[in-house]
């Protein structure tokens, strides 16, 4: 059965986090987020929902930063929140982070870009992006918004611009919020836009009470919030070193084992190889994407790859055959057309080498020469390879008499070595694929057997 690597399936597991965080972030003597409503609030709120006219705008940038200082159990306490959206509500597109730090916890930093069918994230600022195919990533969306109390009254202070968005500023206290008592004293302004009804700013300063609340704590808590770039100026795009994820590229409907992430689409269909091609020479062309030769007729002999061209972006199709039967199917984005690699720095190697078993001799030299194999300088030649097939530009392939799990040790082992970053690791019965990042490049090493030897299968790009 194929296994998944430790970096597929996380970013609803980060979104469940970040969720947790937040309310953790909310539980310190913030009555708004988990009190009902005060019974005999006027019917004529100002601010009964907080997101209102924001799904009719075609972009905007929130901001809403918490912070809350005080003691908590006697002793100093502090934290501090700020969460950040831009949104384009129309096509679904949303850019979320959230930052947390506080004298109380580690330091906490979660990013969720939402594309499309895909969502990535990151869990560090400077971490590895995880992607994945996601229907309906804003499921996934954590709007700041939501996050204001509602308002029920409070007093005209005039007419005013904010961040070049005309409004109208209020101000209000604590008997304008739906809080249960005893109510914490409460400073608060609001401007909401003259178009369109929606909060542009909103700030907010809860004095400490008097004495701990049954948290034991006693905080002060001031949040500003406001939005910007309704003038077209928020947007939202995957950052440079995040490979996204091939969301138009279909799978068949028979697909077993399914992993689709940063850079590839990978699955198992009882199908034969002739049929996998017949598919994809159906359903690529309508979607833009066009072979970069002439397609075989005929039976198409496994192990099997070829590419496709769509605009500047490249992918390659790998046909192997599967255990105990079918084809394994396996796309990767080999990056732009013409472009060389990014200059974001890349995330740091975080392959763990395996431990036990035999391992590939380092002093041993392959049979064939290195710069004669077209793989990049940063990418190892197996030692002891023999047959060294060049099935294109950016594949090739060769023979070993040593196993899979050997080869399989030896990239483990060596690619960290050189900056790159595993992706994945797939196992279907005995072969290996290993999908390799660093910077915008990304590299496929396959690890076959067959024939009782093995067989490696390296996609790359050239540069």
């Amino acid at each position: 059965m194929k296994s998944q690597s430790r970096y597929g399936k996380r970013v609803g597991m980060y979104l469940l986090a970040a969720a947790g965080w937040v309310l953790l972030s909310c539980s310190v003597s913030l009555p708004f987020i988990s009190s009902s409503p005060s019974t005999g609030g006027s019917s004529g709120d100002l601010l009964k929902d907080p997101t209102l006219g924001l799904a009719d705008l075609a972009g905007y940038h929130a901001t809403l930063s918490q912070d809350v200082t005080g003691t908590l159990k006697g002793a100093a306490f502090e934290r501090h929140m700020k969460l950040e959206l831009a949104r384009a509500p129309a096509k679904g597109d949303y850019d979320f982070s959230l930052t947390i730090q506080g004298n109380d916890e580690p330091s906490t930093y979660l990013r969720v870009i939402g594309l499309g069918s895909a969502a990535y994230a990151w869990n560090s600022p400077d971490g590895q992006c995880a992607g994945e195919y996601d229907e309906q990533p804003t499921k996934k969306l954590i709007d700041p918004t939501a996050m204001l109390s509602p308002v029920s009254k409070a007093t005209k202070v005039g007419s005013e611009s904010v961040n070049g968005i005309p409004a109208t500023h209020y101000r209000f206290d604590q008997n304008s919020l739906p809080w249960a008592d005893p109510k914490p004293k409460v400073a608060g302004e609001i401007w909401i836009a003259n178009t369109g009804g929606y909060i542009v700013k909103y700030l907010l300063n809860v004095s400490a009470p008097s004495k701990p609340d049954p948290n034991e704590a006693q905080v002060a808590q001031t949040w500003d919030y406001e939005i910007s770039g309704t003038d077209g100026s928020a947007s939202v795009a995957l950052p440079q070193g995040c490979l996204e994820v091939l969301t138009d590229v279909p799978v068949m409907p028979d697909a077993q084992s399914l992993i689709r992430a940063n850079g590839m689409t990978d699955f198992v269909t009882a199908s034969n190889g002739r049929q996998v091609l017949d598919f994809y020479s159906q359903k690529l062309p309508p979607l833009g994407w066009k072979s970069d030769k002439d397609l075989p007729a005929g039976d198409v002999p496994l192990p099997f790859t070829a590419s496709f061209t769509n605009g500047n972006r490249q992918i390659s199709l790998h046909l192997a055959e599967a255990k105990p039967s079918g084809v394994d199917v396996t796309f990767l984005l080999l990056g732009a057309v013409g472009s060389s690699a990014g200059t974001e720095p890349g995330a740091k190697a975080t392959a763990t080498p395996k431990s036990g078993g035999a391992t590939a001799t380092l002093g041993v030299q392959p049979t064939v020469n290195k710069s004669e194999s077209g793989l990049p300088e940063d990418v190892p030649l197996y030692p002891g390879a023999t047959g060294l097939i060049k099935l294109n530009a950016q594949v090739i392939e060769f023979g070993t008499t040593d196993t899979v799990d050997q080869v399989d040790q030896f990239y483990q082992q060596q690619m960290p070595s050189q900056k790159w970053t595993l992706l994945n690791s797939t196992k279907q019965g005995v072969n290996i694929t290993q999908i390799w990042q660093k910077d915008n490049r990304i590299v496929s090493i396959s690890i076959l057997s067959q024939g009782g030897k093995t067989v490696v299968m390296i996609t790359f790009q050239t540069s």
